[in-house]
């Protein structure tokens, strides 16, 4: 890394529901391009029942601990009728998640990575960040995305972790030039991801952690729920759970079992959940007066958004929805990986 090469800086955002991560940074290439994958990673199979025929699948094989794990956009093809996800405390110290950030690694095709960037959910984040932030420092190996019959090694070189809905925070004020303006105010961020519901409260970049905290109940409840009403051992299902997600998210048909559900008699098992997450929050929080701003974000925003919007607003008037809230966190990230940057260039440059 010399005077005329900036640093190398990314993120990566492992959820529970969605592995995101970003490919690019302001300072070299104008904006942080973003992607995603599933959080699936079962054992990895070789084989290939296309005959060559169909469309090559979007996955690559990843080992760990000497295990091999499918992840990428299609690896819930390599899974059977039955996977069961990684929604534990202790995530961050499974097999599974470091699969899933070597997926993401290996998307951003680089040999060396100067400053990483990720997250943790409020309730993991005391008890896991200095372990995580271990268990990414160093070199790893990825399959090379140029030769794929050989692999990569990949130099992770400084890794921070930041509690996730400090990402949307990031993410919000950065573009709209507000950190300065926002750092007398106190700010709210209501982050549903798959796992946990995250409130996250800020005096300016400050959290105020005596009322941040989580709860699971988010989106996995929810979906979960409404399986459990359709019928018990839904959950089990992958590509059940999935089809209930979109059908919730996008108002999509679903379908099980060959026919059609209306889901609309189930609509108060989602409204019941949401009710309970965020008077759970609003108990942790306590008075909202001091709020000057409320922002929604995480994958489960259209789940939480509507309601936020008609208890909370009867009292607030600056109630923001992220406009792509599922990369929100993983962009914030990026934003703050390069402030760190910039200040460790200060600082050297200034001794």
């Amino acid at each position: 890394m010399s005077k005329a090469t900036p640093p190398i800086v990314r993120a990566i955002d492992v959820g529970y529901g969605n592995t995101k991560y970003t490919t690019s940074q302001r300072n070299i290439d104008s904006d942080a391009q973003v992607g995603l994958f599933p959080s699936l990673a079962p054992r990895a199979t070789q084989s290939d029942f296309t005959g060559g025929l169909m469309s090559k699948a979007d996955r690559i094989v990843v080992a760990v601990d000497g295990e091999s794990y499918a992840v990428g956009a299609d690896a819930l093809a390599e899974s059977k009728g039955i996977y069961k996800r990684e929604v534990a405390a202790a995530y961050s110290t499974t097999r599974i998640y470091r699969a899933l950030f070597l997926g993401a690694l290996q998307k951003m095709r680089l040999q060396a990575v100067d400053y990483m960037v990720v997250g943790l959910p409020l309730t993991t984040y005391d008890r896991y960040a200095d372990e995580l932030k271990g268990l990414l420092t160093g070199v790893h190996e990825v399959p090379n995305p140029i030769k794929p019959d050989q692999n990569l090694k990949v130099d992770v070189r400084r890794v921070k972790v930041f509690p996730q809905p400090s990402g949307a925070f990031y993410n919000y004020a950065v573009p709209r030039k507000l950190l300065e303006s926002m750092q007398y105010q106190t700010n709210l961020v209501i982050d549903p991801g798959f796992g946990t519901l995250d409130w996250f409260v800020t005096e300016g970049a400050r959290p105020l952690t005596g009322r941040c905290s989580a709860t699971p109940k988010s989106v996995w409840a929810v979906i979960s729920a409404v399986a459990e009403h359709i019928a018990p051992d839904l959950t089990l299902n992958p590509r059940t759970m999935q089809r209930i997600d979109n059908a919730l998210r996008m108002n999509a048909p679903l379908y099980i079992n060959g026919r059609q559900v209306d889901i609309t008699p189930m609509r108060p098992i989602v409204t019941r959940i949401v009710e309970d997450a965020i008077s759970e929050m609003l108990l942790s929080i306590g008075n909202i007066s001091d709020i000057d701003n409320i922002l929604i974000t995480g994958g489960g925003a259209h789940l939480f958004a509507d309601y936020v919007k008609k208890e909370l607003g009867k009292s607030h008037s600056q109630i923001h929805t992220d406009a792509d809230p599922v990369y929100s966190n993983v962009r914030g990230f990026q934003y703050a990986g390069e402030f760190w940057a910039a200040r460790d260039a200060s600082n050297r440059a200034a001794a």
